[in-house]
């Protein structure tokens, strides 16, 4: 899953909006208008705050050339470098995306970044990928201050609500992976496109065989694994002798989700890869970096390291490094960069940077120090009360909000009143929350794998386990990683995992069959009712 900054926008008439007449004798019922600006925000630090230099916000891509280490903030729109290599919880040297460290809006000028995802320093050259405004930024020297301007952009081409899926050596999208050496410059093209009704995928990577010097100058090898290429993320090579390329969604492969591998660098468009990589459980795709010995660490799962570069998509790790010791959880963009000795990982869903001062040489190896964090052991996302896939519910006064991550739910006695407001309490549902939803004394939350949990007459947010749970099946459809629910007088409406929509007149029992069911084609999806009107939002799929 893919797991997205949410910030939780509250305008002042939330709760209790009233409104007066115009002068004409009309009623003025539009307290809402186009552009008008929230008064706070939650699940942040504050509008436009990044919460300083060493407060990250899911951190991405790294990179190093042995002497400077980079890493894309990407939630904060922020790129940092240390222009040393940091082996502690030192401050960056500068800020690449905004004028300081306190920070954090996005823009698409040439000095501002929309969720970086990865970075590169090769040859005396750093590269941002500037994920949402589809482009590259190259700087050929380390700026000398911060929020400076690069000194050439690759623009990806023209970017509407449908981006072509056909390989292009001049063109590229949401570009999630970069690569250089300072001769060779490397680009996932993370393109997909809506036809028709359908989600289609057609990513590709793109090669400069020598480093481009003009924003135009097409790519000379573009490989898309004979089109089944989905959405390509990260890339981890040497640039000589291999190239591994996450992807999101492959095509026609035993999972979705896994690591193309070429043991031979591409050389034209048309070499196919040696073979498709996987974890055990499809968890995901993989990204790291070789160590000075030659032994191939990619992040995952775990911290997989492979004696040499694999032959095949067969060929299994030495070790694997499950870091639950010191609460390792990984997560999209997440990825290793080698300095020499030096080892450091990006732990997306734990906010931090972990650092080895050694290469790993077994299952137990433990990490030297941690970077954005005062020690293992605080995950600073649930300090500052960010809140990750979030799904708000406000009633009577109060508001709930659930973590679609972290499985807690945050509980506002009285709607708040500041940004970055602290929630009255936190539960731990146990279970990713994909709804929060109330009818009369009822309230319903409907998680991912656990199916529905039911408070009746009662708050979940009193601490009470529920009055009952639904699990495996709701009625007759499957609970397993349900999209939304919806509960008012009439009915009780569920969006599946496919997309279809389920209709009953209540909480279905057991084997009760919907009254009917549609294909609504949705993923992430969210339902809402008002007890006259049904909305369902989320992306076509």
């Amino acid at each position: 899953m893919l797991h997205t900054r949410v910030n939780f926008l509250l305008l002042n008439c939330l709760v209790g909006c009233t409104w007066e007449k115009n002068s004409d004798n009309t009623d003025n019922r539009g307290f809402f208008v186009t552009g008008q600006p929230a008064d706070i925000v939650l699940g942040e630090i504050g509008f436009n705050q990044s919460g300083g230099p060493l407060l990250f916000n899911h951190p991405k891509g790294i990179a190093t050339d042995g002497n400077s280490f980079m890493m894309a903030d990407g939630n904060n729109n922020r790129v940092l470098l240390w222009d040393t290599l940091p082996t502690g919880n030192i401050e960056p040297t500068l800020v690449f995306g905004q004028e300081n460290f306190a920070e954090n809006d996005s823009g698409e000028s040439e000095t501002e970044l929309k969720w970086p995802a990865d970075v590169a320093i090769g040859g005396g050259k750093y590269i941002i990928a500037d994920t949402y405004n589809h482009r590259i930024l190259i700087w050929n020297q380390i700026p000398q201050s911060n929020g400076s301007t690069p000194d050439l952009i690759i623009d990806g081409g023209p970017y509407g609500g449908t981006p072509q899926t056909e390989p292009s050596a001049h063109q590229f999208s949401w570009p999630w992976g970069v690569w250089t050496d300072g001769e060779k410059l490397i680009v996932s093209s993370t393109s997909s496109g809506s036809v028709d009704g359908d989600i289609q995928f057609g990513g590709w990577v793109l090669i400069w065989n020598t480093f481009p010097t003009s924003n135009d100058q097409p790519a000379d090898i573009v490989l898309s694994a004979n089109r089944k290429m989905g959405t390509p993320r990260s890339i981890t090579t040497d640039g000589e002798t291999f190239l591994l390329v996450g992807d999101h969604n492959a095509q026609d492969q035993t999972a979705p989700m896994g690591t193309w591998l070429w043991n031979t660098f591409p050389t034209n468009s048309s070499q196919l890869p040696t073979g498709f990589i996987t974890e055990d459980d499809y968890w995901g795709w993989q990204a790291g970096d070789v160590t000075a010995d030659g032994n191939l660490m990619m992040l995952g799962r775990a911290i997989n390291v492979w004696d040499g570069i694999p032959s095949n998509h067969l060929q299994e790790p030495a070790y694997s490094i499950g870091g639950f010791q010191w609460n390792f959880r990984g997560g999209d963009g997440s990825t290793i960069a080698i300095a020499d000795q030096k080892v450091y990982v990006s732990d997306y869903n734990s906010n931090r940077i972990i650092g080895f001062n050694q290469p790993p040489t077994s299952s137990s190896s433990t990490p030297d120090f941690v970077i954005g964090a005062p020690d293992f052991n605080t995950n600073t996302l649930e300090e500052n009360h960010f809140i990750t896939n979030g799904v708000p519910l406000s009633l009577d006064g109060k508001l709930l909000i659930g973590d679609g991550f972290a499985t807690d739910l945050h509980c506002w006695n009285s709607i708040p009143t500041t940004s970055g407001q602290a929630p009255s309490d936190i539960y731990d549902m146990g279970d990713e929350v994909r709804a929060v939803v109330s009818h009369g004394n009822t309230y319903i939350i409907a998680g991912t794998r656990e199916g529905l949990q039911i408070w009746d007459n009662q708050s979940p947010c009193n601490g009470t386990p529920p009055s009952r749970t639904i699990t495996n099946q709701i009625g007759t459809v499957s609970a397993y990683q349900l999209q939304g629910v919806a509960y008012d007088e009439h009915y009780f409406y569920l969006l599946d995992s496919t997309g279809q929509l389920h209709v009953w007149n209540d909480i279905p029992a057991s084997g009760e069959p919907p009254l009917f069911s549609t294909m609504m084609g949705t993923y992430n999806g969210h339902l809402h009712t008002d007890g006259n009107h049904l909305s369902i939002s989320g992306g076509e799929a």
